[in-house]
C-alpha cells in the first residue's frame, strides 16, 4: 500500500509542476501630465498609463519583472 501512496504522490507533484506557467511582464516608467483627482500635475505613468497594468499571476507560476526607467527619480 505504501508504494501506492507514494506514486500517488508523486504524480500530484508532477501535475503541479506542469500548472506553472512563466509569466513575463514588461514596464515602463515615465513622467507624463495627468490630473487624477481634476488638477493636473506630473506624475509617474507605467506603460503610458494610470493607473498601470494590473499584474495577473497564480501562485507557483515562474514570474519575471522588467522594468525600464526612463528618468522617473527627479529631484
Amino acid at each position: 500500500m505504501a508504494p501506492r501512496k507514494l506514486w500517488l504522490s508523486a504524480i500530484v507533484e508532477f501535475a503541479a509542476l506542469a500548472q506553472a506557467a512563466q509569466v513575463n511582464f514588461e514596464l515602463d516608467l515615465t513622467w507624463q501630465k495627468g490630473s487624477p483627482n481634476g488638477v493636473e500635475r506630473e506624475m509617474i505613468f507605467v506603460n503610458d498609463q494610470f493607473p498601470g497594468p494590473s499584474l495577473i499571476m497564480d501562485e507557483g507560476d515562474d514570474v519575471t519583472v522588467c522594468v525600464r526607467d526612463h528618468d522617473t527619480l527627479r529631484c
